[in-house]
């Protein structure tokens, strides 16, 4: 964007003006999980007429947050940010992943403080943020935690498996031999045949020897 000067050659252009040349260009790289915020945000600035400062002071008024809380100190610096790199920088602000961040936490501010001005929950900042950061201020890329996570789970399906083979052999080899009638029936069967054999045996014709 062009910057603009002001008669005694302080660099300085209304948010109202800076928004109208705003264009948001797509980055097929952009870091933030979920959709731009900032676009928005100016457009309804804009067209209330206000300016990054103005909101801060009042949702200060108006949020029921005590004036010495962290929250409104914080809240304070954000839009200080926003407004320099608006109407001072004059950044192209809607393709800007670090004022994309400040207005994100800004955003986020505001909502865990909407109703519950004195207890604010902050359980989804990480989604506002569209970033996630570890609890334990670990560094590990997300893709080799799917990698071993997919190889853990081939793993554990092929222990599965063989669990599944063992106890089968296992069920096999401790079946029970058989009993009672079936057993009796089975060896009265197998003497009736051995007597058979020997009495074909016996009877047969001696060979001709001629």
């Amino acid at each position: 964007m062009p910057v603009y000067f002001e008669k005694d050659g302080r660099r300085s252009r209304r948010l109202s003006l800076c928004e109208a040349d705003y264009l948001e260009e797509p980055l097929d790289d952009w870091p933030l999980n979920g959709d731009r915020d900032l676009g928005h945000s100016m457009r309804e600035l804009r067209r209330e007429d206000r300016s990054w400062l103005t909101h801060h002071s009042e949702w200060k008024t108006k949020s029921g947050v005590r004036v010495n809380d962290r929250s409104v100190h914080e809240h304070s610096v954000l839009c200080s940010a926003l407004h320099w790199g608006v109407c001072y920088d004059q950044l192209q602000v809607v393709n800007c992943v670090s004022l994309e961040t400040i207005n994100a936490r800004r955003q986020l501010i505001e909502f865990v403080h909407e109703g519950y001005p004195e207890q604010p929950r902050w359980d989804a900042a990480e989604d506002w943020l569209g970033t996630r950061e570890s609890r334990t201020g670990s560094l590990i890329d997300p893709q080799r935690v799917a990698y071993v996570a997919g190889k853990a789970g081939q793993r554990a399906k092929i222990l599965e498996v063989t669990m599944k083979a063992a106890e089968t052999q296992a069920a096999w080899l401790r079946r029970s031999p058989p009993t009672g009638a079936a057993a009796s029936g089975a060896g009265a069967q197998a003497g009736k045949k051995s007597k058979g054999e020997g009495k074909a045996g016996a009877g047969a014709a001696p060979a001709d020897p001629s």
